[in-house]
């Protein structure tokens, strides 16, 4: 008799689920038509859209960790969610989302890889 397979989602299920929730988060939050000089004011369109669309990146994020069998995974997703959360859900201006400190935005592409493309 075969052993039983694992439950929850592989490591690869889990990276294309982010991926598929991730596509439009990061084409709203790198939406070149944003580019601001440093210290003006991002428009108030670009928030509310970023705003709308992260909220359900974050509720993917954590469903997928909590889904996901390896420990490893599940840490990186409540992380990257938390950061996410942080970072721009909560934050109105996204002020704490500067080129120096928003290196964390590639941590998905560490876990997942090619997936992500």
């Amino acid at each position: 008799m075969a052993a039983p397979r694992p439950r929850g989602l592989s490591t690869a299920a889990a990276c294309r689920r982010v991926a598929a929730a991730g596509g439009p988060f990061f084409d709203v939050l790198f939406d070149e038509g944003t580019a601001r000089p440093e210290g003006e004011p991002l428009p108030r369109e670009y928030l509310d859209r970023v705003h709308r669309v992260a909220p359900r990146f974050v509720r993917t994020l954590r469903a997928t960790a909590a889904d996901a069998r390896d420990t490893r995974v599940r840490r990186a997703l409540n992380a990257y969610a938390a950061k996410v959360q942080r970072h721009v859900v909560d934050s109105p201006d996204l002020a704490g989302l500067t080129p120096e400190n928003s290196g964390w935005l590639l941590d998905l592409g560490e876990l997942c890889g090619d997936s992500l493309d």
